[in-house]
């Protein structure tokens, strides 16, 4: 048997033995840095009360005063037709009745707190050590899964649900291994069940693991002779499955089903068996990727070429081969991650599977947790196993969808890092192991936030949307970021912006009053203009909103309604024209957009500039703009005191 096998038991007798104040007062030092490290990355590098909004308050600002104002207390603990029939008495209540005290962020930074809390203190109940027990919360509290909160401030309350599902996890073991006293537990099962069973039906989630889990477990007790345990496992899972199917029944009758779609539509709902078995294929191999993937940092987790270097550059690499088909060239790049999501799910079965063989020849509990650990990794996420592909599943970026699967993950690297620490202590590479492990995933929370912007990009749910973290540390350190440049969305054509308008544009005719010819137009920020056949090509800069191309003044009478047109078609990055005043002091048509004509009355000024102006939806990872502008026109359509 392992060194490590019988670490449970082993560490249970040295750490009950009285007198060890020094070990606790570092552990409780280590959980204050812990918790320091956590808000020092969510409010000062994330910034998080720059994104954080209440989500209820957002969202549904009618029926929170019903909610809150109108209902009995008691139907807040039911089902709740005024939020699409969601269970959230103790998520998205809690976190509006929380936010009421410390606002958005302060919620987000207590729940942050808590997860790690619960992480280290269940973990450590279990398997008494400090090394597992700090590599589990670090994993939990670090890990980049409820980023999602930074688009969609709902995933606040994702903290308190991986919270409640760790604590239902651990006092089910608890009463599973027998644990006393009896009663304290069973109490402390059902107040775990209760946060589940009204936060969120993502609890679901933590049924399934156990039945897929419950076999194994079942088997590897009796193996090792442990009869008691394994009838209490089957008694337990039978009482979860009677809960779950409460619940369900209560869901569907007092909520409401997963209707066609919408963004939870079911594969149930096809009418043909092939797109369900594509769907439920992809999407368990997806989720047991980003249950590995979650810790690794942008290089070890998919493409980068993209990402570092933006689309245009990889279809400018290509010179011309095959024109009309270079849009694929970057696909290749958005589902590349595939590759590594058929290598982790071969690892992770694979691993599962050696686990199993030595477990037969070595029966130890130590193995068997790990066992359990890898299956909750590869279930991951099942109730959303059965939702229809979405564009947004396109790339790994939807974490939140697998809170088991986190927990599985981070319990397995827990597993491994103490292990081999147990297996090399006393010596030097013991704690630089520990190290090594605790800095990667650290790196991982500061590095991973921008891979994901990319990723939210591609699938189509906005640009610039998260904080990055890495570039506010190393901006604080007095050092230059080197932002990628595939932070803007790229679609399967290649696509621009204002394409529609461009074809309004060229069909349009002149009005009767044209704009200063091209040749007296300047360019203020630097661009390099040059002649072409019928106008000017303008080769400017990758600033965000930087001015490119801008007209002399152009007079105008206050009160007077004027249309504008301007002619020009964007060949890289993205191109807004807009009217400044003659002064250049304040927009009269903000550069937000690329319509092919421009309506405005004249106020207290007396002339106007038309802007060509860099409108890119990041301040960073732009390629250089390119434009060919045709020179305008401009009518006057009412004077002062004169009717249309």
């Amino acid at each position: 048997m392992d060194a490590t096998d019988d670490l449970m038991s082993r560490n249970d007798m040295r750490m009950s033995a009285p007198g060890d104040r020094r070990r606790t007062a570092a552990i409780v030092a280590g959980l204050a840095a812990l918790l320091a490290a956590n808000l020092f990355l969510r409010h000062v590098l994330e910034d998080a009360p720059r994104y954080l909004y209440s989500f209820l308050d957002t969202f549904y600002p009618n029926e929170v005063p019903v909610i809150f104002g109108e209902l009995p207390r008691w139907r807040l603990l039911l089902p709740l037709r005024e939020l699409t029939g969601a269970w959230a008495a103790t998520t998205l209540l809690t976190t509006w009745l929380v936010e009421r005290v410390l606002s958005p962020a302060g919620a987000w930074y207590l729940f942050n707190a808590a997860s790690i809390l619960v992480a280290f203190g269940t973990s450590w109940v279990l398997f008494r050590s400090a090394v597992f027990s700090f590599t589990f919360a670090i994993a939990i509290g670090f890990g980049t899964h409820y980023y999602h909160a930074y688009a969609v401030t709902g995933g606040i309350a994702s903290y308190l649900l991986i919270s409640y599902n760790m604590l239902l996890l651990f006092t089910f073991a608890q009463l599973v291994r027998g644990a006393g006293p009896r009663p304290l537990w069973g109490a402390a099962f059902a107040g775990a069940m209760l946060l589940n069973f009204i936060g969120y039906e993502g609890w679901l989630d933590v049924l399934v693991a156990v039945w897929v889990a419950s076999p194994l477990v079942y088997l590897g007790l009796r193996r090792m002779s442990c009869d008691a345990e394994a009838r209490r496992l089957v008694t337990m899972t039978a009482l979860l499955t009677a809960i779950g199917v409460v619940y369900v029944v209560m869901k569907v009758t007092l909520g409401f089903g997963q209707t066609q779609g919408s963004e939870s539509d079911v594969v149930f709902n096809y009418d043909r068996l092939w797109p369900v078995v594509d769907d439920v294929v992809s999407n368990a191999f997806t989720h047991a990727y980003m249950s590995v993937s979650n810790f690794l940092p942008p290089s070890l987790a998919g493409a980068s070429a993209m990402y570092r270097l933006g689309p245009d550059y990889l279809i400018d690499a290509q010179h011309g081969y095959h024109d009309q088909f270079l849009y694929l060239v970057p696909m290749h790049q958005v589902f590349h991650w595939r590759y590594f999501a058929g290598v982790a799910v071969t690892l992770l079965v694979g691993g599962l599977g050696l686990v199993a063989l030595r477990f037969w020849r070595e029966p130890s509990p130590w193995l068997l947790a790990l066992g359990v650990f890898l299956v909750l990794a590869l279930v991951a996420g099942p109730t959303h196993t059965l939702i229809k592909f979405r564009p947004m599943k396109a790339m790994p970026v939807m974490t939140y969808h697998i809170t088991v699967g986190v927990i599985g993950m981070s319990l397995a690297i827990a597993w491994l890092t103490t292990t081999l620490f147990r297996r090399w202590q006393g010596r030097p590479r013991a704690a630089v192991w520990v190290a090594a492990v605790w800095v990667f995933i650290l790196y991982g929370a500061l590095e991973r936030p921008a891979y994901l912007a990319h990723m939210s990009a591609q699938v189509g749910l906005g640009e610039g949307i998260y904080p990055n973290p890495m570039r506010a540390l190393v901006e604080r350190l007095g050092w230059t970021y080197d932002a990628p440049r595939g932070l803007a969305a790229y679609r399967l054509a290649p696509y621009r912006a204002d394409a529609v308008q461009a074809q309004a544009r060229a069909v349009l005719g002149p009005l009767p009053g044209p704009l200063p010819p091209l040749s007296e137009w300047q360019a203020p920020g630097g661009a390099t203009v040059t002649e072409v056949t019928g106008g000017v090509r303008v080769d400017g800069d990758a600033t965000q909103f930087g001015y490119q191309l801008m007209s002399p003044s152009v007079g105008v009478a206050p009160g007077t309604t004027y249309l504008f047109r301007v002619r020009y078609d964007v060949e890289a990055g993205r191109v807004c024209a807009g009217i400044l005043t003659g002064d250049q002091q304040r927009w009269v048509v903000p550069p937000d957009g690329s319509a092919p004509e421009y309506l405005f009355t004249a106020g207290d000024y007396d002339a106007v500039r038309v802007v060509l102006a860099n409108c890119h939806a990041v301040d960073v990872g732009n390629l250089p703009t390119r434009a060919t502008v045709r020179g305008g026109s401009y009518a006057i359509l009412t004077a002062p005191g004169v009717s249309p």
